[in-house]
Formats: C-alpha cells, sequence, structure tokens
C-alpha cells in the first residue's frame, strides 16, 4: 500500500494547489476521525460465517469552493451549477487481503487495496441528489474499473457550517458495477491456487445494489458528526466464488467525529 499512498498524496497535494486560485479563503478545514464496520464477504469459519471487523481512520477535512477532502477521499469541482455539478475524484479502496488473513485464503496470492480516480456527475435536487460516478484503477492493483449511481443521502460538498445547529437524516439508495477484472482480482481463483477443498474461479462483472441511510449533525463551528448505515444484496457473481460466504446480503455502517479549525 506504501505506492498507492504515495499516490494518493501527490494527487492530494496537486488538487490542493490548484484550489488556490478557486476561493480558499471561505473554505473549512478540519480532522476526522471515523470507524467502520465493515461484514466480510469472505468465508470466516464455516461455510455461511462471516467476519465482522473494525476499520479506523483519521483523515484530513477540507470543504472549499472546488476542493473537498473527507474520508472517502478527494473531489475537485470541474463545473459547479446551481443545479448540478463535474467534479474529478480519487479515493484509495482499502479492500483485499493476505492469504494469513482467513483459513479459506491459505495459499491464496494477495490481493492489494487500490486508488481510482475518475469523475462524478451530481444533479442537485432539493431533497434528493443524484450522482452518478465512474473509476478506474491507476495504481494498477485489479486494472478495472467501477461504475456507481446514487439517488438521496446528504448532499455531496455541502456547506459544513451555515451559523447555526442542523441535524439531517436521509434515506439512500443505489446501484454500484465492478467490472470482470475487478470482481475476478478479488474473488478469482486462478489455477495456481486450486487446492482440494478450493476450485478454480473466473471472475464475471457484477450489479450490486444497496439501501440504507445517511446522517449528518452540525453541532457548532468546531464541531460535526456523521453516519449511516447500508445494506448490500451480494450477487452471484461474488457469491459463486469458492472464497465467499453462503450469503445473499452484506451490511456496513460508519460514524464519524470532526473538529473544525
Amino acid at each position: 500500500m506504501k505506492f498507492i499512498s504515495q499516490k494518493l498524496v501527490l494527487i492530494i497535494s496537486s488538487i490542493t494547489i490548484a484550489s488556490l486560485f478557486s476561493g480558499i479563503a471561505s473554505a473549512d478545514w478540519g480532522i476526522g476521525l471515523s470507524g467502520s464496520t465493515v461484514q466480510s464477504e469472505y468465508k470466516h469459519k464455516g461455510k455461511s460465517d462471516s467476519d465482522v471487523g473494525l476499520i479506523v481512520n483519521l483523515h484530513p477535512e477540507y470543504r472549499g469552493e472546488r476542493l473537498n477532502l473527507n474520508r472517502e477521499g478527494a473531489t475537485y469541482n470541474i463545473i459547479k451549477a446551481d443545479k448540478y455539478a463535474l467534479e474529478v475524484v480519487g479515493k484509495a479502496n482499502i479492500r483485499g487481503y493476505k492469504a494469513k488473513d482467513l483459513e479459506v485464503l491459505k495459499g491464496m496470492k494477495e490481493r492489494k487495496g487500490s486508488l481510482d480516480a475518475g469523475v462524478r456527475l451530481t444533479a442537485k435536487m432539493p431533497y434528493l441528489p443524484i450522482s452518478l460516478s465512474a473509476t478506474t484503477d491507476i495504481s494498477r492493483s485489479h486494472k478495472g474499473q467501477e461504475v456507481g449511481l446514487k439517488v438521496g443521502g446528504i448532499q455531496p460538498s455541502s456547506t459544513y457550517w451555515t451559523g447555526k445547529r442542523n441535524v439531517s437524516i436521509a434515506a439512500v439508495s443505489g446501484l454500484d458495477w465492478k467490472s470482470k477484472k475487478v470482481v475476478d482480482y478479488y474473488y478469482g481463483v486462478k489455477e495456481s491456487e486450486v487446492t482440494a477443498d478450493r476450485k478454480a474461479y473466473k471472475g464475471k462483472a457484477a450489479f450490486t445494489p444497496y439501501l440504507g441511510f445517511e446522517t449528518e449533525a452540525k453541532l457548532s463551528r468546531h464541531l460535526s458528526i456523521t453516519g449511516g448505515a447500508t445494506y448490500k444484496h451480494l450477487p452471484k457473481e461474488i457469491r459463486n466464488s469458492p472464497l465467499t460466504r453462503d450469503k445473499k446480503s452484506n451490511y456496513q455502517m460508519n460514524l464519524g467525529v470532526s473538529y473544525w479549525f
């Protein structure tokens, strides 16, 4: 992941320099601490058992006229209008595994996380923002692409502090598409990795629908809290892998606290 981290720092630094020419005086700076509970798709002890892990992340927060940084990554507005926005996006996807992580992965080659970059188009509806994003792996881990359609949720890149306290909660739904290379990299089994209990598997492109909610509490000029939960339907292209558990669903919950300077 060192290679990915270096590239991410370079991209964020470049975007930050660019933001100096786009109204940095009105920007909000902060630091965030977030935690995510993630239910793994991979088998844990038995065929249907899953491993639930906690990921803790300390990250910078920045909301400016065009540049935005949060726990999900970095975005830069190319076109920013009242009802829509076109952004460049960059994010580090912390996923994958090492053979020592689980018994079912013993003998498998390590699968690394990725650094993804692309674009996102958002229609800023009053109560129902709609966004369409497309990214590609620029770290060359899986060399694949992903597309996401998101309906609802908290308005992306919204102004942090408006002078009064505010608590928002919004339903969210969406559909994520992973290309064949992404699915095969994380859930496929190569011929060299086949064992008596693990057959070869070639991954195919997959659609993953999800439902959930997002919430944001702007408590003061210096403090905000974000959170949410999503419930995903695991497609057969993932469930059919000999590495994954025999369940059709997956969930994730997150909670974060940010301090603004």
